[in-house]
């Protein structure tokens, strides 16, 4: 990617003597590292930074420019006397530059073409965003037909740093009913170009629910948007589950964005960061989170974090990064998630990641439709762990396993 990181310079805990180095080269990045290691922290310094170097215009957050500053506001300085009425002042800047230096000596971004990201991005053709590991998608709907001109404007008028999302099925309903209009005027490549957009966003629900049934629905009484599953109750966007809601917070963020902004969705760059990417996710979202916004916004530069072997799992094509250990890897999609969670995250076979696998097994025995291929997947990642765990969860795998038999057996 063009538009993206190259190098990430930083130190460990603030502590000098540890520096590392992310070496990106334009890839994506998974942060990885026990509770405490600083994911977020490390996240938000890449944020400042970008609002910094990108977001705001000028140079003066390169090392060379604070430095010059430095040696004219020292010399400023050596010109004034103690007692002077300016001597404070000129000691206070050139105690800001000195701690400015500092920061950027302890954490620095090279980028694959900085001034490139900083044209397209005040030209609108770049995005930086930093979604927090607390988000949930904000559908809004007024119940009326606006016109695209109003939701533009209103977009326009919407803080750079606040979520899109709000406008998403307004977006959607707007781009509906002018399809069903220019068909009724008979002026078919117009609605065809917007029938193309809507069917886009299905078929990216659908990848992401796994459900190749899945369509949306116009309800053209309400003016609201449905989603339609085969064997489930139509249900709107502000209804679906924590999992999901944290997905379509970011998704529905960047597209608005995209079309609001007109932008090819394609050609849009720039560089999201994810806090917690895995956060309120069942383990089958944990596993396609990071392909699926990978796939939806090819040319964005995404940065996350997580605690999840399957997200790490997941991808093939993304650096992966230990901020416990500063060890630097690529494409672990070929190892087992048990060897990861041992190896990379460095935890116990009694971790949370297991623990959630009991409770889904224990969930699965409870429900109604007791799905074979579930149980069957969910078992083969607690097999090896079997000896090592608590009563309890021996106790539902054997539960799980004499249902399964029953059930086999008619």
């Amino acid at each position: 990617m063009q538009h993206a990181i190259d190098k990430i310079y930083a130190v460990k805990n603030n502590n000098p003597s540890i520096p590392f180095i992310v070496n990106l080269e334009g890839k994506n990045l998974i942060i990885t590292g026990n509770n405490g290691s600083g994911k977020t922290v490390f996240l938000r310094k890449i944020f400042d930074f970008l609002n910094q170097s990108i977001v705001k215009t000028g140079n003066d957050h390169h090392v060379e420019y604070i430095k010059s500053e430095l040696l004219r506001m020292e010399e400023r300085l050596s010109r004034v006397n103690p007692g002077d009425d300016h001597y404070e002042y000129r000691k206070n800047q050139v105690a800001e530059l000195q701690e400015k230096l500092n920061s950027r000596n302890y954490f620095n971004i090279t980028f694959r073409n900085e001034n490139s990201l900083k044209v397209n991005y005040h030209q609108k053709k770049s995005i930086i965003r930093f979604y927090e590991a607390t988000r949930q998608a904000i559908i809004s709907s007024d119940g009326r037909i606006t016109s695209l001109e109003t939701l533009t404007d209103e977009y326009k008028s919407h803080g750079p740093q606040e979520n899109s999302g709000i406008f998403f099925e307004r977006y959607l309903v707007t781009t509906w009913n002018y399809a069903l209009l220019q068909k009724g005027l008979n002026k078919i490549e117009e609605a065809s170009k917007a029938e193309k957009w809507i069917e886009r966003i299905i078929e990216d629900l659908k990848q992401l629910f796994e459900d190749p049934t899945l369509t949306l629905e116009f309800d053209i009484e309400s003016l609201r948007i449905n989603i339609k599953q085969e064997g489930k109750e139509k249900y709107r966007l502000d209804q679906l589950s924590s999992g999901f809601s944290s997905i379509l917070s970011i998704y529905a963020d960047l597209l608005v964005r995209v079309e609001l902004g007109k932008i090819e969705r394609d050609e849009i760059s720039g560089i999201v960061l994810v806090d917690e990417i895995d956060a309120h996710l069942h383990v089958t979202l944990q596993k396609k989170v990071f392909s699926f916004f990978k796939s939806s916004f090819p040319n964005i530069q995404f940065i996350i974090s997580t605690h999840s072997p399957f997200v790490v799992q997941s991808v093939s094509d993304a650096i992966i990064f230990n901020l416990t250990t500063l060890e630097q890897m690529e494409d672990l999609s070929l190892y087992s998630y048990t060897s990861i969670i041992k190896g990379l995250l460095g935890e116990r076979s009694s971790s949370s990641i297991l623990l959630e696998k009991i409770e889904e097994l224990s969930s699965l025995m409870s429900g109604e439709n007791f799905n074979d291929a579930d149980y069957i997947e969910i078992m083969s990642d607690l097999e090896p762990f079997i000896q090592d765990m608590d009563a309890r969860s021996q106790a539902i795998i054997l539960s799980a396993k004499n249902k399964f038999i029953e059930k086999q057996q008619g």
